[in-house]
């Protein structure tokens, strides 16, 4: 069986530089260009993913990208 997964990190939602306190990717992302070919994403819907990717990273020393891809 084989396995081919479309953005683990959701289009960049999930690399660690959006969350509650900064919503909004930096200016320099290429999620301003790149969003539009996801599906979309309720911002309540999101940051409560990304705060449990954070608590996970924080319990176990790694970067939300890493708990996000595993």
């Amino acid at each position: 069986m084989g396995l081919l997964v479309w953005s683990p990190l959701g289009l960049g939602r999930l690399t660690g530089k959006i969350d509650r306190k900064h919503p909004q990717p930096p200016k320099t992302s290429r999620l301003h260009e790149t969003a539009k070919y996801g599906p979309p994403v309720e911002d309540d819907y999101l940051f409560t993913l990304i705060d449990a990717l954070q608590a996970i990273a924080q319990e176990t020393g790694k970067t939300v990208p890493q708990i996000a891809i595993n």
